[in-house]
């Protein structure tokens, strides 16, 4: 099981709601990174191939495993905001996430 914090939610919402191409967000995993492996995200019209958690988000069924136990949040830094997943299962909770990124100043998504 996983958790999404209301203000994940709330951007989740922003996010399908600037009518980018996506009924739902997905989060999968993919190799690279520190660990070996990170985060992806983008918006999809259909939870096919995931779990739909919360109907608002779409975990991919490759990424079912490291998912589990998450949490996801929205933070708000210099260059716009941002999903991270908090993984309690990560030695040093470093990890390096593609992220569905928003810049509000700019209007672009990143």
């Amino acid at each position: 099981m996983i958790s999404i914090t209301e203000e994940a939610k709330q951007y989740l919402d922003s996010m399908i709601g600037f009518g980018l191409h996506g009924r739902y967000a997905r989060v999968s995993v993919e190799s690279g990174g520190c660990s070996g492996y990170q985060y992806s995200w983008d918006l999809v019209d259909d939870a096919a191939n995931g779990t739909l958690v919360e109907d608002i988000l779409v975990i991919d069924n490759s990424a079912d495993s490291f998912i589990e136990g998450c949490e996801i949040h929205m933070v708000e830094g210099f260059a716009g905001s941002s999903l991270v997943v908090k993984n309690p299962k990560l030695l040093h909770n470093v990890v390096v996430v593609k992220v569905l990124q928003y810049n509000r100043k700019r209007n672009v998504r990143i």
